[in-house]
C-alpha cells in the first residue's frame, strides 16, 4: 500500500534490474557518462530519465506533452505493464492531468479535446511532491471521517423519525376511532334525550286531552240527568216543583254553556313536533371530514409551553393566577341555554307552596332539591320525573355533595348539618352540630366543608369545617380579607382552589384565592352589575365559566377572570324568579329553580 504522504492518483512504472545500467539516466550516461540514478521513463522516447532531465524534458515544446511514467526501484514489471490509473473516456489512457477549472482528471486526449481552452491545468507528477508535503491527505482523511460520522448520526435520527411517524399514525388513527365513538355515543345520548323528551311532552298532551274528554264527559251525563229529572218533574209533579227543577236546569245551562263557550274557543287541534336544534343541523349539514392531517415542527409552541411551564414553577399559586388574569384577556366563549326539561317541584303531601333554597345534580344525572317550606329533600331523574322524597326535622336551606353517595343539607333553624345517603332512595344518615345556621354550603375535595352565615353587628363569615363540625378557619371582615355582610349561596371550584361567595348584602359576587391554606385567603376579584339584583344561585361549569341568578329574571354569564360575557337566560326563555343553580359535571346541563312557580327548569349549556 502507498505511503499516506503519496498521491492516490498515481502512475507507476517498474523496470527489470538485472543490470546496473538499467536504473541510470540514458541521456546523462550517452552524452557525459554521468551517472544519474533515472526517475522517469518516457514513452515517447522509451528512454529513462533523472531529475534534471525530466525538467528539461518537459521544458522543450518538442517534449513538453510526453508521457512521462514514475519508475520504482526493484520492479520487475516491465515498463508496458505500468499504466494504474486509465481514463474512462479514452480506454488504454492513463490519468496525467487534472484541470482546476472543472474539478475534473483527464489523459492527454481528454486535455486537447475536452479541455483546449481550460487555463488551469495541471500535470499530476509535477503536483504530486507538493501535493505530499501539504499534508492535504490527512485533511481529506479527517473530513472524510467527520462526513461519515454525521451522515451516520443523520441516518439513526431517520430511522427514529420513520418509527415514529409510525406511532403517531398509530395513535391518530386511534384517537379518530375514540372522538368519532364519542361523538357517536354523545349524539345517541341526545337523541335518547330527545326521545324522552318528546315522550314526556306527549304524555303531558295526551293527559291533558284525556282530562278535557273526561270532564265533558261528566258534563254530558250531569245534563242528560237534569234532562231526564226535570221531563219527570213536568210529567208528575206539581208546579212548585216544576219550578225548582226549571231553576235547577236553568243553572247547570248557565254554567255548562260558558264551559262550552270556553272549550269551543280553545278547540284547534294540539300538535306535537319536533325542532331540530340550528346548531345540530349546522353540523350536519357542514360536517365534510373529522379534521386535517397536518404534517409539521412544532418547535415553537414547544418552546412557548416550556417557557410557560418555567414561569409557572417559581411563583406561588395566588400569583400564578393573577398572573394568568392580567396577562390574559376575557375569553369565555358566549354561550346558549337550550332547553332540554323540567317540572313541578309540588309532589303528593306538600302541606305548602315549595320554596327550593339549595339543589344538586349527581354524578348520574339525577336531580336533588331541597324544598324550605316543606321540609323535605326531593330526588327527580334526569329527566325530571319525580323520584321519592325524605321529610327532615327542620327546614333545610343549602345542599351539597359530599361523596359518591352523600349530600349534606344545612337544617339552618337548628345549626345543624344533616348528611343524607343517597341510593335508589334517600335515606338519613349522620348530624352534625354546628352552633351556627349556615345559609349556603361548599365541600372541597381535601374534605373541608365551608359554610356561610351572618353574625351579630350586620357582618358575615364563611367558616371551615372538618368532617365532625369543628370549626378550622373562617373567612370574616378584616382587613386582609373580605368585607362580608350577608353571604348566601357558595360554591367552590376544586380544580382552581377558588371559592365564591353570594353576597346577597352587597350584591355582589366575591371570587377568593384559597389555595394557601387556613388564614392566607386572598380576593381575586368582585363582580357586580347595575343590572344585578342578586339571588342565592350560582353555579361553576366545566370550563370555569360562572353562572348567577338575578332577580330581574335573568341569569348571568360571567368569565373566570369576573368579567360579565352576557346574560344568558332571561325572561324571554320563559324565565320567572330564578333562585337556586346547579350545573351537572357529566353533559353541562344547568338547573334553575324558581322561587314563586313551584318548579324547576333544566338547560344544555352549548
Amino acid at each position: 500500500m502507498d505511503s499516506p504522504n503519496k498521491s492516490e492518483i498515481r502512475i507507476s512504472l517498474t523496470l527489470a534490474n538485472d543490470h546496473g545500467t538499467d536504473s541510470l539516466c540514458m541521456p546523462c550516461l550517452q552524452e557525459e557518462g554521468q551517472k544519474n540514478k533515472s526517475v522517469v521513463f518516457c514513452l515517447e522516447c522509451s528512454e529513462r530519465l533523472c531529475n534534471s532531465c525530466r525538467q528539461h524534458h518537459r521544458k522543450l515544446k518538442l517534449t513538453s506533452t510526453h508521457h512521462l511514467l514514475d519508475i520504482e526501484d526493484d520492479s520487475k514489471t516491465s515498463a508496458n505493464s505500468s499504466m494504474t490509473e486509465s481514463c474512462p473516456e479514452h480506454p488504454g489512457r492513463c490519468i496525467e492531468y487534472i484541470c482546476e477549472g472543472h474539478q475534473s482528471l483527464c489523459c492527454k486526449t481528454c486535455k486537447d479535446i475536452s479541455h483546449l481552452g481550460c487555463n488551469n491545468i495541471k500535470y499530476i507528477i509535477d503536483e504530486v511532491d507538493q501535493f505530499a508535503e501539504s499534508g492535504e491527505m490527512g485533511k481529506v482523511e479527517k473530513s472524510l471521517k467527520g462526513l461519515q460520522t454525521k451522515l451516520t448520526a443523520q441516518f439513526q435520527t431517520k430511522k427514529i423519525h420513520s418509527a415514529n411517524i409510525s406511532d403517531q399514525v398509530s395513535e391518530t388513527l386511534n384517537k379518530i376511532k375514540t372522538e368519532t365513538t364519542n361523538a357517536i355515543e354523545r349524539i345517541s345520548k341526545l337523541a335518547e334525550e330527545a326521545d324522552n323528551t318528546v315522550k314526556m311532552k306527549s304524555s303531558d298532551v295526551k293527559n291533558k286531552l284525556q282530562n278535557e274528554i273526561d270532564t265533558i264527559q261528566n258534563v254530558l251525563e250531569t245534563l242528560n240527568d237534569t234532562q231526564r229529572v226535570l221531563t219527570t218533574v213536568k210529567q208528575n209533579a206539581r208546579q212548585p216543583q216544576v219550578y225548582i227543577a226549571f231553576k235547577k236546569a236553568e243553572h247547570q245551562l248557565d254554567k255548562y254553556t260558558l264551559y262550552a263557550d270556553e272549550i269551543e274557543s280553545n278547540m284547534k287541534e294540539t300538535n306535537v313536533h319536533f325542532k331540530f336544534d340550528k346548531t345540530f343541523i349546522l353540523i350536519k349539514e357542514n360536517l365534510h371530514s373529522v379534521g386535517d392531517v397536518q404534517v409539521g415542527k412544532n418547535e415553537r409552541s414547544e418552546k412557548k409551553l416550556q417557557r410557560q411551564s418555567s414561569v409557572l414553577l417559581r411563583v406561588d399559586s395566588n400569583q400564578r393566577y393573577q398572573k394568568r388574569l392580567s396577562s390574559t384577556p376575557s375569553i369565555s366563549k358566549r354561550k346558549k341555554a337550550i332547553p332540554v326539561g323540567g317540572h313541578s317541584v309540588r309532589i303528593p303531601g306538600d302541606k305548602t307552596t315549595c320554596h327550593v333554597t339549595g339543589c344538586e345534580i349527581l354524578e348520574d344525572g339525577r336531580i336533588l332539591l331541597a324544598d324550605y317550606h316543606n321540609k323535605s329533600i326531593k330526588l327527580f331523574n334526569k329527566n325530571c320525573s319525580y323520584i321519592s322524597h325524605i321529610v327532615l326535622t327542620s327546614r333545610p336551606n343549602d345542599i351539597v355533595v359530599t361523596g359518591e353517595k352523600e349530600v349534606a343539607t344545612s337544617l339552618i333553624d337548628e345549626s345543624v348539618i344533616q348528611i343524607i345517603t343517597v341510593n335508589t332512595t334517600l335515606s338519613l344518615c349522620r348530624r352534625i352540630d354546628t352552633g351556627f345556621p349556615y345559609h349556603g354550603l361548599a365541600y372541597c375535595s381535601e374534605g373541608k366543608l365551608y359554610g356561610s352565615t351572618s353574625v351579630k353587628g350586620g357582618t358575615g363569615e364563611i367558616h371551615v369545617l372538618d368532617i365532625t363540625g369543628k370549626i378550622l378557619d373562617s373567612i370574616k371582615h378584616v382587613t386582609e380579607q373580605v368585607n362580608l355582610v350577608r353571604p348566601s349561596a357558595i360554591r367552590i371550584d376544586s380544580k382552581k382552589h377558588l371559592l365564591y361567595i353570594n353576597d346577597l348584602g352587597r350584591n355582589c359576587v366575591y371570587c377568593m384565592d384559597i389555595s394557601n391554606g387556613e388564614s392566607h385567603y386572598k380576593e381575586v376579584f368582585t363582580y357586580t352589575d347595575r343590572n344585578l339584583e342578586l339571588r342565592s344561585g350560582i353555579a361553576i361549569d366545566s370550563d370555569g365559566d360562572v353562572y348567577i341568578s338575578s332577580g330581574n329574571m335573568t341569569v348571568h354569564q360571567i368569565s373566570p377572570d369576573g368579567v360579565k360575557v352576557h346574560e344568558i337566560l332571561t325572561a324571554a326563555d320563559g324565565l320567572g324568579l330564578p333562585h337556586c343553580l346547579a350545573i351537572s359535571s357529566q353533559d353541562n346541563h344547568l338547573l334553575v329553580s324558581e322561587f314563586k312557580e313551584n318548579s324547576f327548569k333544566l338547560f344544555a349549556l352549548r
